[in-house]
């Protein structure tokens, strides 16, 4: 329960990113639906919290690197959410997640070493996080400009009449403050 809602606490700010600004991105034609994430990482973290609890309950102590090693790793993994859709940071969020796939790969090296069904219940969660860092690779490069979206032109051109229209209520708004 605990590692669902952690990987909860980011939901609000990436539901107001997938309805605002990544809307805008350019996106692969093999990106999922919006609302197929959700409840995938809510199983995906529900695995994740029984395989470390399952590591656990196998060591003397919590105080083992193999622990440290998953606690980084799901440190990692939690940011990218907020630098992704938070910050709006493609590339810093694809360093993440390479970041996220290489401490996973310990950590299942390690789990398979005490329980080895703790290791192989993240084989769903690696695949995911997998297809997820090649999904963030290819927002990256349909989007080099970081996904910062550039305005539409329609909103930031004027043309002669939209021009002297504004100016006609500029001078009118001048002349009521001078009191003419």
């Amino acid at each position: 329960i605990g590692h669902v809602i952690g990987g909860s606490l980011a939901a609000p700010l990436t539901v107001k990113a997938v309805k605002g600004w990544y809307q805008d991105l350019k996106k692969p034609s093999w990106n999922p639906p919006d609302g197929l994430f959700a409840p995938t990482w809510v199983v995906l973290y529900a695995t994740m919290g029984v395989s470390v609890s399952w590591i656990l309950q196998r060591l003397p102590t919590w105080k083992h690197s193999v622990i440290y090693w998953y606690m980084a790793h799901y440190v990692i993994n939690l940011s990218w959410a907020p630098v992704f859709f938070g910050f709006k940071k493609l590339r810093a969020g694809l360093a993440l997640i390479l970041a996220a796939v290489a401490s996973l790969g310990v950590v299942m090296l390690r789990f398979a070493q005490i329980y080895l069904p703790s290791a192989l219940l993240l084989i769903p969660y690696t695949c995911w996080l997998v297809f997820a860092t090649f999904l963030n690779s290819e927002i990256c490069r349909l989007n080099p400009n970081d996904g910062t979206v550039a305005k539409k032109e329609s909103n930031t051109e004027y043309d002669d009449d939209k021009l002297s229209k504004d100016l006609a209520k500029l001078q009118d708004a001048a002349a009521k403050y001078a009191g003419l």
